[in-house]
């Protein structure tokens, strides 16, 4: 069923089979969505703040750019979910456990996301200038071709996490633990990373040119293609 676009407001669709329907940026303003199963159904650009979806199945569908209620985030373990492409603002995630979420191409620039679990969370592309992440777990964190401008992670636990092609103008990096992390195309020159951890890093063309890395561990960190004009550390070449 394609309804893209439709002005639906205060239609009768009751008994209407919405599964896998494509409601592409159509207005559904006083229909009830509770219970219903839209099951690959397309709601890209659909407006749902203020809609009940107790009970409402969502597998596959495509929630591009919808903005979403506030209470459907309200439950305290979201692990595993997809909100790829979602709307969040206004949305508090602190604390929440995110353990395994897709949060692809997501903003969350400015969000308040202290204590949250991103163990192994997928933040590919995802907007993350000036969010709070304190007490943030972050282990296992892809955060390929995010934008960490301004973030503050120092002291913070990043190991095995993926990082590659990542802004990070103005990140504070002091103290971090990036055991086992791969580190690919990620500029970090200038930057402040005294008492870093990176036992077993990958770090391939990473800039460390006038990277500080006084009391940084680099055990067995596997080097390639990197700019090694460093200061403060054996390793670096001046």
């Amino acid at each position: 069923t394609k309804l893209a676009g439709v002005d639906l407001s205060g239609k009768d669709l009751t008994g209407t089979i919405l599964t896998r329907a494509d409601l592409s940026n159509t207005n559904l303003t006083g229909i009830d969505l509770s219970g219903r199963d839209l099951t690959g159904t397309k709601l890209a650009g659909v407006d749902l703040s203020g809609k009940d979806l107790t009970g409402t199945i969502l597998i596959g569908a495509d929630l591009t750019d919808a903005i979403l209620p506030s209470d459907y985030l309200s439950a305290d373990n979201l692990s595993g979910r997809d909100f790829s492409d979602m709307i969040l603002a206004g949305i508090d995630l602190s604390g929440k456990d995110l353990t395994g979420a897709s949060l692809v191409r997501v903003d969350l620039s400015g969000m308040d996301l202290t204590d949250t679990i991103l163990t192994d969370a997928n933040l590919t592309d995802a907007n993350l200038s000036g969010t709070i992440l304190t007490n943030a777990n972050l282990i296992g964190v892809n955060l390929s071709g995010a934008k960490l401008i301004g973030v503050d992670l120092s002291g913070m636990d990043l190991t095995g996490a993926i990082i590659r092609g990542t802004h990070m103008t103005g990140v504070s990096l002091e103290g971090v633990n990036l055991s086992g992390a791969k580190l690919i195309s990620v500029d970090l020159s200038g930057m402040d990373l005294t008492g870093a951890i990176f036992v077993g890093a990958n770090l391939i063309t990473v800039d460390l040119t006038n990277t500080i890395l006084t009391d940084a561990n680099l055990e067995n960190v596997i080097l390639s293609d990197t700019t090694l004009n460093c200061v403060g550390h054996p390793i670096c070449v001046n």
